[in-house]
């Protein structure tokens, strides 16, 4: 071969084979490297707390459930709400509960009380 093609065209340069190259460096990561013999735990991808993040104080860990619609609970540190809370809740809960279902984010087909465990 004399590196020419049909009619003497030339051929087209052959291209590297970048599969037999080395590789090259990657940038170095800022987590520290693992060196324990346990398995490899990767660090969180963000932090349990937002820097900016209000954290109230502890409080007796107690929350209360108020079903809005299926799939839908609203909880609340602090008393726990009266029938007329629950009520009111719900009412106030309808802008919500329609932005929820416009944006099929729902499983509101069903009333509050469907799925309940007794």
């Amino acid at each position: 071969m004399d590196g020419s093609g049909p009619g003497g065209a030339p051929l087209p340069p052959v291209r590297p084979r970048f599969w037999t190259a080395e590789a090259a460096p990657t940038a170095t990561s800022s987590a520290p490297a693992h060196t324990s013999t346990g398995p490899y735990v990767p660090p969180p991808a963000f932090p349990a707390t937002p820097p900016d993040a209000v954290v109230p104080e502890a409080s007796s860990g107690l929350v209360h459930g108020v079903r809005l619609a299926a799939g839908v609970t609203l909880l609340l540190e602090g008393r726990a709400p009266s029938a007329g809370d629950v009520a009111a809740l719900r009412e106030a809960a309808a802008p919500l509960l329609a932005a929820l279902r416009d944006r099929n984010l729902d499983d509101l087909d069903r009333s509050p009380s469907e799925g309940m465990q007794a």
